[in-house]
This record gives C-alpha cells, sequence and structure tokens, in this order.
C-alpha cells in the first residue's frame, strides 16, 4: 500500500508563482511513483487573481485541495488551521508558493522520514534576500530564543518541514489562538533530523514579511515558551540590591571618608528614567500576557474559511 504525502502550501497573491508551485508538486511525486500526494493551498485572501487560478486548476486535478479566507488572516493561523486538514502519513508543513524553497528538498525530507526520524527540519544555508539590518536582527533573535526559550531549535530552521502522522496528531490537539508553529513541533519532542539546502533566488515579487511585521511572532515565541514575568522578577531584585549598594557607598563616602560628592540632579536623573523604563517595560511585557490570555478565553475563530474545494 502506497504511503501518503500531504504537502501544505500557503499563498497570498503569488499570481506569477502559484500555477508553478502546484506543477512542481505534480511533477515530484511523478517521478515518486511509490507516494500518494495531497496538495493543500490555503488562500489567505489573495486579490491578485491567485484565487482564480487555484481554483481552475483544483477543479480538474483532486489532488489538489483548496481552502480560501474570507480575508488575510495572520499567517501562522492560516497555516495551522490548513495543517488539521492534513491526512497523509507525512505532512509538509510549508512549501512556499513563492518558490524561494526547491522542491528537490522534500523528497530529501522523505528519506529522512523513512529512516525512522518523525520530524525533518529544513535549514536554509543563506539567506539571498536578507539586507544587512534584517540578518543583524534575525541574528539577534536567535541569539536570545537559543538562550531564554524552552524549546531550541537550530538557527533558519522555519515552519518547511515534514512530520509523521503521529506527530500531526499530537499537533492538531494543542488549542493554542495563536500558535508558534516551530515551537509547538519542537515541544513535542519525537525524534528529529535537519536538512540544510541552499533556497532559490526569489525571481517575482517581494517577501511578505517585513521587520515590523515579524515583531508579533518574535513577542509571542517569547510568550508561549518562556517565562519573561520570572525573569523581570530576577532583574528587579538585581536593580534593588544594586540601589542598596549605591545608597550604602554613598553614606560611608559622606561620613567616614569625608568624600565631597558633586553636587547636581544627574544621579537622581538617571535613576529616575531607568527605573521608569523598567517599569514601562515590565508592564508592556505583562500587558502581551493579558492579550494573550484574552484573546484565548474568547474563542474567536483562528481564521474563517469562505470556500473549500477537493475537502
Amino acid at each position: 500500500m502506497k504511503k501518503k504525502i500531504s504537502i501544505i502550501s500557503p499563498c497570498f497573491n503569488e499570481i506569477a508563482t502559484i500555477e508553478k508551485c502546484i506543477s512542481n508538486v505534480s511533477e515530484l511525486f511523478s517521478n515518486l511513483k511509490n507516494y500518494d500526494y495531497e496538495h493543500i493551498i490555503v488562500d489567505n485572501g489573495s486579490t491578485d487573481g491567485s484565487r482564480e487560478i487555484i481554483e481552475k486548476l483544483a477543479l480538474t486535478d483532486k489532488n489538489i485541495k483548496v481552502i480560501f479566507n474570507t480575508r488575510t488572516f495572520d499567517f501562522f493561523k492560516s497555516l495551522f488551521n490548513a495543517i488539521k486538514y492534513a491526512t497523509g502519513d507525512g505532512v509538509v508543513l510549508n512549501y512556499t508558493s513563492d518558490l524561494e524553497d526547491p522542491i528537490e528538498v522534500i523528497e530529501k525530507f522523505i528519506l529522512e522520514w523513512e529512516k525512522g526520524n518523525k520530524i525533518v527540519y529544513g535549514k536554509r544555508t543563506s539567506r539571498k534576500d536578507q539586507s544587512f539590518i534584517k540578518k543583524k536582527i534575525r541574528n539577534l533573535y536567535y541569539f536570545f530564543t537559543q538562550r531564554i526559550l524552552k524549546v531550541t531549535f537550530q538557527k533558519d530552521v522555519n515552519e518547511f518541514m515534514l512530520i509523521d502522522k503521529q506527530v500531526h496528531a499530537e499537533l492538531i490537539k494543542i488549542d493554542d489562538h495563536f500558535p508558534y508553529i516551530r515551537g509547538l513541533v519542537n515541544y513535542l519532542g519525537f525524534k528529529s533530523k535537519v536538512v540544510e539546502y541552499e533556497p532559490d533566488k526569489r525571481d517575482y515579487g517581494v517577501s511578505k514579511f517585513s521587520i515590523l511585521s515579524h515583531a508579533p511572532h518574535v513577542l509571542n515565541a517569547f510568550i508561549s515558551f518562556s517565562n519573561l514575568p520570572r525573569l523581570l522578577i530576577l532583574l528587579g531584585f538585581f536593580i534593588s540590591i544594586s540601589s542598596i549598594a549605591y545608597s550604602i557607598y554613598i553614606i560611608l563616602a559622606v561620613t567616614i571618608f569625608n568624600i565631597q560628592l558633586i553636587q547636581g540632579l544627574t544621579t537622581i536623573l538617571v535613576s529616575i528614567f531607568f527605573l521608569m523604563g523598567f517599569i514601562i517595560f515590565s508592564l508592556g511585557i505583562l500587558g502581551e500576557y493579558l492579550i494573550t490570555i484574552h484573546n484565548q478565553v474568547r474563542q474567536k475563530p483562528m481564521v474563517v474559511e469562505e470556500k473549500k474545494i477537493n475537502l
């Protein structure tokens, strides 16, 4: 009996590449004759004509399964919702329709999966579309995540991965209103393997993710998989001890060593600004936790689907 592979492709305004994305998957599995496949495409509110192309192709090929969202929702929410529809023995979570990730990598995923690895991560060895500033910010992000988060994954590993149906079954049980997918997969703890690959150059369009658009996902990573309030307690304790030590120094300097301290408000102003900044920062983190809890308990739909084809 043939094993089945599910490929999930998010799409948002990719009229120049979506047809090639679909044909790439079809050609791959025409060569992998020992496998059946389904190609689940989730269109996240495209307005450039991508939807019409997807629908036309899906009506002629039952392997193409489509979800049309009513509007543009958060990328990770849209992807996680699509993951729930996968029925394969192995599931490729994020073969993006912009064609940056080579289709051949999926075959490497399958080979490692057949060796018994329940999770096979894709790791980009370079970033052709990355500016100097974006590169430094990304490096800073991985520096902190590898030291603070309770889950660990290698630098430049993203949601382009293959997971076994056992991992898939556990993943879709998780009720998370704002899923940080790579963190959730890593949290499950199954045997994993990393496959390195060179991404293709983007021939059409530009990345839909700017530095600012990444900010909510970065915050979500730290909120979901770290104990930031505990870190704030430690930082607050350190500031308190430092303040006490500085107070003792001033008392000793004036009463015992007769040191004449510089008169003025500099020390007071610096202390006030520092402590106010710390307080505002702390309140901001606590506010993010409250927002997360608020969104979770209200149980609004993760995305709203307008139409499905072949599902």
